[in-house]
């Protein structure tokens, strides 16, 4: 039924569409990489190995969103 009052309901959107939150997420991921990569070649590995976690955990995050 359709016309003028009738409820069509919302837009459903698939589980997997990326939105902006996951692109904010991929950026961050690839700026906390480089971050690592440059605090373990400076020397910083106790530092590197606490912001490899964070890429971990943003690439699972990511990779479970299907982003």
């Amino acid at each position: 039924m359709t016309g003028p009052g009738v409820d069509r309901g919302s837009p459903r959107r698939a589980e997997h569409d990326a939105d902006l939150g996951d692109l904010v997420m991929v950026l961050l991921a690839g700026n906390l990489a480089a971050l690592r990569d440059r605090l373990s070649s400076d020397g910083f590995g106790d530092a590197a190995d606490v912001v490899a976690d964070l890429v971990d955990i943003i690439d699972d995050y990511v990779g479970r969103r299907g982003a």
